[in-house]
């Protein structure tokens, strides 16, 4: 049904960068709130974000084909 309270049609989409931190960095110098990270084993993206006008993205530093691989002892 579509009486919920999530407006129809896309509300949200999704970015695939290279690096998180450049990225978080760029978007809060250009006046966006940081993008938040979500805690999650989930096939979604790592954060978060929202955009000046409160339209809400996601970036990703793995895809969005699956979780990111847990990393070892070393960070790697």
């Amino acid at each position: 049904m579509l009486d919920g309270e999530t407006p129809v049609g896309f509300n949200h989409f999704g970015f695939h960068i290279e690096d998180t931190a450049t990225t978080t960095e760029a978007l809060v110098t250009a006046g966006t709130p940081k993008p938040a990270e979500r805690f999650t084993d989930r096939p979604f993206a790592e954060y978060r974000a929202m955009d000046p006008e409160g339209n809400w993205f996601d970036l990703s530093e793995h895809g969005f084909g699956g979780p990111r691989p847990p990393s070892d002892s070393t960070g790697s």
